[in-house]
């Protein structure tokens, strides 16, 4: 899977740019989350009268990174894997629910929502 089109480096415009995403990283981590549920209560002179009842729970996020390399075309990717154009990486928010689509298909629907590929095909 890859994306194709026209992308502008350094300028300049290339046509049948081949993008590719080389990798994709995720993770998951639970964070406690505290919610105040009765504020506290103050004295006249600032003292604590009743203190803040907060409840707490756990929240699972979920966290996202993908690496793209860009080439002149396919040919050129495909005579040299390594003679890409300029790589860059950007961060995503995946699902991992049981419905989900793969990682790497989210990540390609990340990438076509930046502004700059969004007009590329997918090949």
């Amino acid at each position: 899977m890859a994306l194709q089109g026209k992308v502008t480096w350094k300028g300049i415009e290339i046509d049948g740019a081949y993008v590719m995403v080389d990798a994709v990283h995720s993770n998951s981590a639970h964070e406690l989350k505290q919610e105040e549920k009765t504020p506290a209560v103050f004295n006249e002179d600032g003292t604590v009268k009743t203190e803040a009842v907060y409840e707490s729970s756990w929240e699972k996020k979920v966290y996202g990174h993908y690496s793209v390399s860009v080439y002149a075309s396919k040919t050129k990717r495909d005579e040299d894997p390594l003679g890409h154009l300029y790589k860059f990486s950007n961060s995503f928010t995946p699902s991992h629910a049981a419905s989900a689509k793969c990682d790497y298909k989210q990540a390609y629907e990340h990438l076509k929502a930046i502004e700059d590929y969004k007009d590329l095909a997918s090949v």
